[in-house]
């Protein structure tokens, strides 16, 4: 009779990691080259990944604490909210397959605290509130800065709270921002970023007389159409 063999395969590979970044106003701010993600110290913040599509269930652990990752069916990450940090902070990885392979506690990336963008009176160091900072990218085909614009068309602007503070996360690419207040002199502010970042920007204000307040504000108009 004949004899029929069959080799059996088990797959005893470990889950594979792909991409991992934080969402935030629908940017995602990935690791730099120390594999670091730099994030502002504000709750509410997701943390996403992906894994194959053999993973069953997967969980990190931050400061300490344990946060179980959730699958989103459409896209096929995973993420989870995570807290507010004060420290660099590791993330430890922990995932199960299907097939009961596993790993625990694998260090993936680490996440560290920057400071919120922040508005103050250059004289007294007093935070300022209701403050428009306005957001201008370079374009390579023109060679001027023009108002960036959302995913809407409306022009990027960020407004300082109560606390002088505001949250300004972006794309690739030059940038300048602008703020024009009555009373106040232009600030202008240039960077570059290599990659989707957080920026952190500390923005100090001088007083000025009305006048050259005025005159600033049309010079920005006329530069910038602001």
């Amino acid at each position: 009779s004949e004899v029929v063999s069959k080799l059996l395969f088990i797959d005893e590979t470990a889950p594979r990691v792909g991409g991992f970044f934080v969402e935030l106003d629908g940017i995602k701010i990935v690791a730099d080259e120390k594999g670091i993600i730099n994030l502002p110290q504000k709750e509410g913040l997701i943390f996403k990944l992906s894994l194959e599509s053999e993973a069953l269930d997967a969980s990190f652990s931050l400061g300490g604490e344990r946060f179980k990752l959730a699958r989103n069916v459409s896209s096929g990450l995973w993420s989870a909210i995570i807290p507010s940090i004060s420290t660099t902070t590791p993330v430890f990885l922990s995932v199960r397959d299907a097939s009961k392979n596993s790993f625990e506690d694998k260090e993936i990336v680490k996440l560290a605290p920057l400071d919120r963008g922040l508005v103050v009176d250059e004289e007294t160091g007093d935070p300022i509130e209701g403050v428009v900072v306005n957001v201008l990218k370079f374009e390579e085909v023109s060679k001027r800065y023009k108002e960036l614009s959302g995913p809407n068309s409306e022009a990027v602007r960020r407004i300082s709270d109560t606390d002088g503070r505001f949250d300004l996360v972006l794309e690739e690419g030059s940038y300048k921002v602008i703020v024009a207040l009555p009373g106040r002199r232009v600030t202008e502010r240039n960077f570059e970023l290599d990659r989707p970042a957080y920026v952190s920007l500390s923005l100090e204000l001088k007083k000025a007389s009305s006048l050259r307040s005025w005159v600033g504000k049309i010079i920005a108009r006329f530069k910038y159409g602001i």
